[in-house]
């Protein structure tokens, strides 16, 4: 029906494949391949349908309308990265169903000796970089104003948990908060391995999908999303500090790394939370 509508009156539409692509943590995804007969808009080709999970749906509604209008935003300023391209999102009951142009890659493999296209600290600290150049784009979505502001919103989750190890951290942080009135900008939200895309043999820019947590925030934040508290990540020594030094070489934030550590350790904070909430 979507289709039918973009197309124009009187088009015909040749669904020549429609298959699982695969199950994500708050949706699934289907791969359709359709053939549109006359086809103005061009909407022949291969697509993504993103459904959210009936017991998802209304929880995640809005950061899902968020996330489409990232993907518009995307477009207008053209970034040297790919990402999907928006063909439209509705609304089905509480359901956000977003409909997208398919992208082709493999995801980025984090681990050190088996990514496809060089060291995979530099390919995430590049893409970082070139994510967080569009400061603009943030200004259109929910977040917040500066560094700061959001390490003192994401910190009191230490202080909520009451107990003396947390505690602990909280005091830590406090001490080591980002500088005051540095602005915040665009965040992808989850750079893990599975939304970079990538060619086996680096033929065409890197792609990043499954933009659901895109946010105006610190790119600390972002930094800490890919570390996750790993003493050792990418599976390497001093992994955090390749991080930082090839994304601060490919103009990123200036960023220190016990910003990242604070981060982290509010990763932590919410995990421990949720094992109480579900007592595990």
């Amino acid at each position: 029906k979507l289709i039918a509508q973009k197309s124009g009156f009187g088009s015909h539409i040749d669904l020549q494949q429609m298959q699982l692509l695969g199950y994500g943590m708050h949706r699934v995804a289907f791969h359709i391949k359709l053939k549109v007969q006359p086809d103005p808009a061009n909407l022949s080709g291969e697509h993504v349908i993103l459904y959210p999970y009936d017991e998802e749906a209304l929880g995640i509604k809005e950061r899902l309308k968020r996330e489409a209008k990232t993907l518009q935003l995307l477009a207008q300023v053209n970034p040297i990265f790919r990402f999907p391209k928006l063909i439209d999102s509705i609304e089905i009951n509480d359901s956000v169903i977003l409909y997208e142009r398919f992208v082709e890659g493999v995801p980025l493999d984090l681990r050190v000796g088996r990514c496809l296209v060089g060291h995979p600290w530099e390919v995430v600290g590049e893409i970082a970089a070139r994510v967080h150049d569009l400061r603009e784009l943030s200004e259109h979505l929910d977040g917040f104003k500066t560094r700061r502001e959001q390490a003192l919103y994401d910190i009191e989750v230490l202080k909520r948990l009451g107990e003396s190890t947390f505690e602990r951290a909280y005091e830590w942080c406090l001490r080591h908060l980002p500088p005051e009135g540095e602005p915040t900008t665009l965040l992808h939200g989850d750079l893990s391995g599975q939304n970079i895309l990538v060619h086996p043999e680096g033929l065409i820019a890197p792609a990043l999908i499954d933009w659901t947590f895109a946010v105006q925030g610190d790119p600390a934040h972002e930094m800490a999303i890919v570390t996750q508290g790993h003493r050792r990540p990418f599976e390497v020594d001093y992994g955090h500090e390749r991080l930082l030094e090839s994304y601060h070489d490919a103009g990123g934030t200036k960023i220190e790394l016990h910003e990242v550590f604070l981060y982290e350790l509010c990763l932590f904070g919410r995990r421990f939370e949720a094992a109480n909430k579900n007592k595990f």
